[in-house]
């Protein structure tokens, strides 16, 4: 490095603290639901004529080369079959998954090695301009004294679901409710259990019945079918056709992480773009579930054209 050129910054933030191990451990139908979120970001491909699908970077030599070494930063450690931008557009969907949001600090920025560090979103404060990271006191000998980090917004990214698929609170409350409506049984009923009392006329048929139509109401905005085909609680066309909401939304969700990391490069400078291809778009699900309802087409061909 010459003398004229100012020294790339280390790392301002803590990726994670060791206390925080183990916090906001999701039980079965939320572990469920962040893992069909992310699972099916970048679809399925079913359909027999096999289109390449891809997210591909436009843009000369060097931009390109740019916008994949950011977007192998995003990918650290996350590969989808060795497609480096492809694994970025999933590692953003699975923080968003399990937050509501992803935020990274912004490293070496106004540099050629510009990468992205991602910050869990526990004890994180948005202040007017940054963002305050406060270090828990168990951490501090750890974190070698510090108290607290601060981020200029200038050295922050900040994603978050797109709109009408829930804020990063109301998200949060949402898995939390998935968490809490986990359990195989009432909490009282476990309780009671735990004390030796047990009560065989519980109606368990009424409250698994009970519990579909809960899980159901709440994700009624995603579409998600709960991955149950069984048809106990509910019909075929239901599962299929919430099958297609849920891949609308997928869809929606990666268009929205394309655009959102494209809105990134613009911001550092980086003369390139993400441009996916093969891919099902929201306004092509939603034509599919459109000729379903009318009965235009067959719910099965529907849910394969859309995987």
């Amino acid at each position: 490095m010459t003398g004229n050129k100012k020294p790339i910054k280390e790392r301002i933030t803590f990726a994670r603290f060791p206390s925080d191990a183990g916090s906001g451990r999701p039980a079965l139908y939320s572990q469920m639901f962040i893992e069909d979120i992310h699972s099916g970001i970048l679809g399925y491909d079913l359909r027999e004529q096999g289109e390449k699908r891809r997210i591909r970077v436009e843009g000369d030599g060097p931009a390109a080369a740019a916008a994949t070494s950011l977007c192998a930063s995003l990918a650290r450690g996350y590969v989808h079959g060795g497609n480096v931008v492809e694994s970025a557009v999933e590692a953003v969907a699975l923080h968003l998954a399990w937050f509501g949001e992803a935020l990274y600090e912004i490293c070496n920025a106004g540099t050629k090695q510009a990468s992205l560090e991602s910050l869990l979103p526990f004890h994180i404060f948005r202040l007017p301009g940054a963002f305050v990271q406060w270090v828990p006191a168990q951490d501090r000998v750890w974190a070698k004294g510090r108290r607290y980090t601060v981020l200029p917004d200038r050295l922050a990214w900040v994603v978050q679901l797109p709109k009408g698929m829930g804020a990063p609170r109301s998200h949060k409350r949402l898995l939390a409710r998935l968490t809490a409506v986990s359990a195989s049984a009432p909490e009282f009923w476990n309780r009671d259990m735990s004390e030796g009392i047990f009560t065989p006329e519980f109606p368990f048929g009424d409250y698994n019945r009970m519990r579909t139509a809960y899980i159901a109401r709440l994700t009624r905005s995603w579409g998600w079918n709960r991955r149950d085909s069984s048809h106990t609680y509910n019909t075929e066309f239901f599962f299929f056709y919430r099958g297609l909401q849920f891949r609308r939304s997928q869809a929606r969700l990666r268009n929205h992480i394309v655009e959102e990391i494209n809105r990134l490069l613009t911001r550092l400078g980086v003369k390139a773009r993400l441009q996916p291809e093969g891919y099902p778009s929201p306004t092509e699900i939603g034509e599919l579930m459109d000729r379903v309802r009318l009965g235009e087409l067959n719910y099965v061909e529907a849910f394969r054209l859309s995987a």
